[in-house]
């Protein structure tokens, strides 16, 4: 089974994570790409939804470490479709990546699987913790293989995360970012050993929401404490 990890090629807690998950079970990916950092018009946010990032390690380091073969380059350039042509991969991870081209998700015999941290289909798109509160509905991640939308595609595990009366929105992020770490070496097993469900998700009713701004932020604040009420289990 040829595994092909998509990452970032500077310090980064997610690449950092999930390379040590998988060097730690005993999981080789076949090729780590590491892509350059990339520039992008966010609305500004003054809410502190999450937790500062320290003692990160370059993503080179640790798959000289691991062994692991790394490259660098954008991950939808030509020469990254021709080298997955090379490989042939069955299964590719999305360690830190922006939205794949189609070409390069149809180099991949099974397909990319992401994990997103909100349950899809009802929440997609960026900020879904916000979302959640601001729609008033259960926060949660998925695991899904992806298509050319966005955090769409089919649906391999969906995983509920508590909210908990003490929560800051911080804590919420970090209990679901926490899960999605938790949930990959158990998902990639089952995809190797063939031991899994495929749901495919209903987009007519459309949970995509766009990056949320100060007005989002502002409606989040007011309506926080009413949600955690809504949605603590006592």
């Amino acid at each position: 089974m040829k595994i092909v990890v998509f990452a970032y090629n500077f310090p980064h807690k997610k690449t950092q994570d999930f390379l040590n998950r998988l060097a730690l079970f005993g999981i080789r990916p076949d090729l780590v790409i590491a892509s350059p950092p990339v520039k992008l018009n966010l609305p500004k946010s003054s809410l502190e939804d999450k937790y500062r990032d320290s003692d990160l390690i370059d993503p080179r380091t640790l798959c000289e470490k691991f062994n692991f073969k790394y490259m660098e380059g954008d991950h939808n350039s030509k020469k990254t479709q021709g080298i997955l042509k090379e490989i042939a991969p069955d299964i590719g991870i999305i360690a830190a990546a922006r939205i794949l081209k189609r070409e390069i998700i149809e180099t991949f015999k099974i397909g990319i699987v992401n994990f997103h941290p909100g349950l899809i289909p009802e929440n997609r798109g960026l900020n879904a913790v916000k979302w959640a509160v601001f729609k008033e509905i259960p926060q949660g991640m998925t695991a899904h293989f992806i298509d050319h939308r966005v955090d769409a595609g089919r649906v391999i595990k969906r995983v509920g995360v508590p909210v908990r009366e003490d929560d800051a929105i911080k804590d919420i992020n970090l209990r679901i970012y926490e899960t999605e770490v938790n949930e990959l070496i158990p998902v990639i097993k089952s995809i190797i050993k063939n031991r899994y469900e495929i749901t495919n998700i209903d987009l007519k009713d459309n949970g995509y929401h766009p990056p949320a701004g100060e007005e989002i932020d502002r409606a989040v604040v007011e309506k926080f404490c009413r949600y955690k009420n809504k949605m603590v289990t006592r």
